[in-house]
């Protein structure tokens, strides 16, 4: 074969490698967190209006280019920790496929992007994602190695996430969906240190100071947290006065077998990131869609669409 041919085979496979490294240093698997926003939309009963559904998908695009803008911050403060991790060794900085002055780009880039993008739903998205981003610069640079506030700061970000879906098609967010949302969010961010201990002995700094004991105590007081607010959510006066009865009640137990699974499998080891089991876990993907399909019906029959 031709000196010429093979050269520009290898350019255009190096292209391409590099195109998917910058995917990887996105972490696009992770844009289903953002998911959140939708939540608003759902259970305020707009998802009737095609206007605010597209509303809230852009606002969910915002968030996408937001959160990847961080997943590049992070993987640029934390390159050295992860070449020296057995699970992270092989992230784009961390291996040295993607350069850090580039990847310094691509993070400004898609910060700036992301303002952009949610200027142009107004001023209180863009100060929402401006929050978004500032309290994912302080967890990166500071608050990742502290004790709870680490988790503090990952639940406040989901928390943010409710706000921005309801802000973009301006609505007040139930006291009890944020409420259940700040609950979860806790409940994952203990899980997700716990798993982290157990299976790789993470180099996080706050691994050093987190001990298999205190974290299941952690889980175990955010999991009656958890569930107790969900119930009180799911037969409170609101719930019956907005879906016109309480069958949502009937929901709880896949509410429970979620939770508990998801407990389960970070105790064995089998769940190092709640995104994990999204990607891996059948039976959990399957419970979370019953659970889905159940409310969306519920929702449906006390917003009939058209």
């Amino acid at each position: 074969m031709n000196k010429n041919v093979i050269a520009a085979e290898g350019g255009r496979v190096g292209e391409v490698n590099r195109a998917l490294d910058l995917l990887a240093l996105l972490r696009p698997k992770h844009w289903v967190k953002n998911g959140f926003v939708f939540a608003p939309l759902l259970f305020s009963g707009h998802f009737r209006s095609v206007q605010e559904v597209l509303q809230v998908m852009g606002s969910f695009a915002v968030f996408c280019l937001a959160a990847s803008a961080v997943y590049v911050a992070n993987d640029i403060v934390d390159r050295e920790r992860d070449a020296n991790s057995p699970t992270n060794c092989n992230r784009p900085i961390a291996s040295g496929r993607v350069s850090v002055p580039a990847a310094k780009v691509c993070a400004l880039l898609l910060a700036l992007a992301s303002m952009a993008g949610a200027w142009a739903f107004g001023p209180r998205l863009a100060l929402v994602t401006l929050l978004y981003l500032g309290n994912n610069l302080v967890y990166t640079l500071y608050v990742k190695t502290k004790v709870i506030a680490d988790v503090m700061s990952i639940a406040a970000g989901f928390i943010l996430r409710i706000l921005a879906g309801a802000v973009v098609i301006d609505v007040e967010p139930s006291h009890w969906l944020l409420i259940c949302t700040f609950s979860l969010s806790i409940l994952l961010g203990f899980g997700k240190r716990r798993a982290e201990l157990l299976m790789t002995r993470d180099v996080r700094a706050v691994n050093e100071v987190y001990t298999p004991a205190n974290l299941d105590h952690m889980i175990s007081v955010s999991v009656a947290v958890t569930l107790m607010a969900y119930m009180l959510y799911v037969v409170s006066p609101e719930v019956a006065q907005r879906f016109g009865g309480n069958e949502l009640i009937y929901s709880v137990p896949f509410v429970f077998y979620g939770i508990f699974r998801y407990v389960a499998k970070t105790q064995e080891g089998k769940c190092r990131d709640p995104i994990d089991l999204l990607y891996s876990d059948k039976i959990s993907v399957l419970n979370i869609l019953l659970w889905g399909a159940f409310t969306l019906l519920i929702l449906i029959r006390a917003y009939p669409i058209g």
